[in-house]
């Protein structure tokens, strides 16, 4: 294996040899989340086992580092918690198994909602530099590739990762358009709400008698059964949707400049 592209909902861990109990330190590499690698570095053709795991970022995202620039060579991957701003903690001992040596971070891969700190020293010494990861910008949840060169490159010794306060808020951009004619727009509100509501009710009741008047009846006793079953099911859904179409009805003059939208 020379390189590598990833899904955003999988975590991977490559292993040098078929003995998962030996894949540490240089015998491994370790990614998450979307994402490519076009050179693996030291460990190309060198592994022999792969194992996959789902990969959540919002609930439980990681920070990738890489020895080399974007994003490529050698690399390990290294998780937050589940808990908005609870710091995972990892001295230089556990970057060693992870892959990751002393003084070698050159780039990181790291997914929207996380923010990591690389420390100089081992044990979290200062001085310390953030990477904040910035907001998607692909539909695939590509994690962002933050180049470390010209600012911290091969300075990290040990880092922390957490998850930030701008996990799960929604963001916005304005885009202009500029047009000779009256300008014409949809806006679309719109809520789906699908409910299902099953009930199930059964009843029954069943009656037997014997009658015995002292006389049997070619040896048999008289008897008779009955029995009445109600059986109901109920299921309902329902959707709402509403657009609204707004023109702007002013037309630029002849030879000016065309109207827009901001």
């Amino acid at each position: 294996m020379t390189s590598w592209w990833c899904g955003k909902s999988v975590a991977y861990e490559f292993c040098n040899d078929d003995d998962y109990s030996t894949c540490y330190g240089d015998k491994s590499m370790s990614g998450a989340g979307s994402g490519r690698n076009p050179d693996v570095g030291d460990n190309n053709d060198k592994v022999s086992m792969i194992m996959l795991n789902p990969y959540d970022p919002v609930r439980l995202g990681g920070v990738t580092l890489f020895h080399n620039d974007e994003c490529s060579g050698k690399h390990g991957l290294f998780y937050a918690t589940e808990r908005l701003l609870e710091k995972k903690s990892y001295p230089l001992s556990a970057m060693k198994g992870r892959g990751i040596h002393n003084d070698a971070v050159t780039s990181l891969m790291i997914p929207y909602g996380l923010s990591v700190d690389l420390y100089t020293g081992d044990g979290f010494a200062s001085p310390v530099y953030t990477v904040v990861g910035p907001i998607y910008s692909d539909p695939t949840m590509r994690h962002a590739c933050v180049s470390l060169a010209g600012s911290f490159n091969d300075k990290t010794s040990s880092l922390e990762v957490y998850k930030t306060g701008q996990l799960g808020n929604a963001k916005g951009y304005w885009r202009s358009y500029t047009q000779t004619e009256s300008l014409n727009f949809t806006v679309h509100y719109g809520i789906d709400v699908s409910s299902s509501a099953s009930t199930s009710m059964d009843y029954s009741e069943s009656l037997s008698y014997e009658m015995h008047a002292g006389i049997e009846f070619m040896g048999e006793s008289i008897s008779e059964s009955y029995s009445y079953e109600i059986s109901e099911d109920i299921e309902k859904t329902y959707s709402y949707d509403i657009s609204v179409d707004y023109s702007i009805p002013c037309t630029a003059k002849e030879g000016e400049a065309g109207v827009g939208l901001y």
